[in-house]
């Protein structure tokens, strides 16, 4: 008898010890959030890291929450694309694709550009930069700004830079192609109607995500 209630004191004490850790954790970790926040507001960064001399790593990543407001004008948005782009059920769902063009459409995150260019002003060599013609997807911040870092020869913040603009050029190209598809051009009467649509039909909620890791070897943003 007396080794099971050893065993519920046992319990008990963890369980306490777990919410008292639990609690500095999520005090540690919002103290951490508005440093975070602050330090990239008003930036063309979407992320930082913070790291430690034990090799422990903190990433702050902006993160955009797509909420629907007035479905029913996605079709008017994706036109011939719509069945492509939105699942219908018993509510809207939209697809990763879907989200990236009204989140860059909602914040404005888009421009002309040419990926080529910026490649090859790159100061790396020739087979790193035709690798990376391949990897610069535009779609994930992170994976493009470590390629830049390591096969292109960019300092964090200059992979950091051009990680930005590189998604917003494919943005771009992306919403050209809707209109192109559906109109058959781009013009400015219906850019102005497609921003009106994209912001009656959704919200979008930007907020910071952090990412903690343990002794990691590589880390790049040091504070």
């Amino acid at each position: 008898m007396s080794e099971i209630t050893n065993m519920v004191d046992k319990l008990a004490s963890l369980k306490a010890k777990m919410s008292e850790l639990k609690k500095e954790y999520e005090e540690t970790e919002s103290k951490l959030y508005a440093i975070a926040e602050d330090a990239l507001k008003d930036t063309k960064l979407k992320s930082i890291t913070y790291c430690s001399d034990k090799g422990n790593k903190v990433t702050a990543v902006i993160a955009d929450t797509i909420s629907n407001v007035c479905p029913s004008l996605f079709q008017s948005i994706f036109g011939k694309t719509y069945p492509d782009f939105v699942e219908e059920k018993k509510e809207y769902k939209l697809k990763p694709a879907a989200k990236r063009l009204l989140s860059a459409v909602w914040n404005h995150e888009y421009c002309k550009g040419d990926i080529n260019e910026i490649i090859n002003d790159l100061p790396a060599d020739e087979k790193s930069k035709k690798s990376l013609t391949k990897k610069l997807k535009g779609v994930n911040f992170e994976t493009d700004k470590k390629n830049l870092r390591l096969l292109g020869g960019l300092d964090d913040q200059a992979a950091s830079d051009n990680a930005f603009l590189i998604s917003e050029i494919k943005a771009w190209e992306f919403i050209e192609n809707i209109m192109n598809l559906n109109h058959g051009n781009v013009t400015e009467e219906l850019m102005k109607k497609l921003d009106q649509n994209v912001n009656a039909a959704i919200v979008v909620s930007r907020s910071t995500k952090l990412t903690v890791e343990g002794d990691k070897d590589e880390c790049n943003d040091k504070q």
